[in-house]
């Protein structure tokens, strides 16, 4: 019996993050992933054909290494996208990306366009202007980037805007997935306690995004990447 190919491996280098997102469902624990952890763990799936490595967190750029970690992913010849909430990403960090040509995409999660919101979900400050410098770094360095956005009840009727807006910014893909909450239905909230979020029906939000979708369906040129 032959053994499938292994194409794609995301990593999670760390559990640390600048944010404490109320609708998150990783377990974060302040602990990381080490170069050569990451290395031996690459070197053993390209045995399986491996091609392709997304790095996640918690916030990958909050990893204090994680230059070091890309150049390692380089060296093992694999192609690489990187999970983010934008937030770190500074004129250092860019620089170094447009060095690595085994760079596919940056995806950036954004969860409203309302500054005062987004900071309310994200327990933390001045979330959205720090992404959208972010993105207009990407954007001048010619970095592929995509949005995303996990779809709620705290966010269904802004996905016609969340579209246009990434349209705008030049985003390469979006992406929009629907919130999957846990068995017990409650996230964290601001003080580290649960909070119950409440329900929207699957079928109310595929709706609304096909909706969506069919609003600005000419600019999906490229059509929407699967992970």
């Amino acid at each position: 019996m032959s053994i499938p190919k292994l194409k794609i491996l995301s990593i999670d280098i760390t559990g640390k993050c600048n944010c404490s997102c109320t609708h998150c469902g990783q377990e974060f624990k302040m602990s990381e992933l080490g170069r050569e952890e990451i290395k031996e763990m690459v070197k053993e799936a390209k045995k399986l054909g491996l091609t392709d490595v997304i790095i996640s967190g918690g916030e990958p750029f909050y990893h204090p290494d994680i230059f070091g970690i890309l150049e390692d992913l380089y060296d093992e010849k694999v192609y690489v996208s990187i999970l983010t909430n934008g937030m770190l990403i500074d004129e250092n960090d860019v620089n170094f990306l447009t060095s690595l040509p085994n760079l596919t995409y940056l995806r950036i999660s954004i969860e409203s366009l309302n500054p005062q919101k987004l900071d309310t979900i994200r327990n933390a400050g001045d979330c959205f202007s720090k992404i959208i410098k972010a993105l207009s770094l990407l954007r001048k360095s010619r970095i592929p980037f995509g949005t995303s956005m996990t779809v709620g009840s705290y966010n269904l009727d802004e996905t016609n805007e969340f579209i246009e807006f990434s349209i705008l910014e030049k985003a390469n893909f979006i992406r929009l997935s629907p919130l999957i909450r846990k068995n017990d239905g409650f996230v964290r909230s601001n003080n580290g306690s649960f909070q119950y979020f409440s329900e929207v029906k699957p079928a109310d939000i595929a709706f609304e995004l096909a909706c969506s979708i069919a609003n600005y369906s000419d600019n999906f040129y490229s059509g929407f990447l699967p992970v």
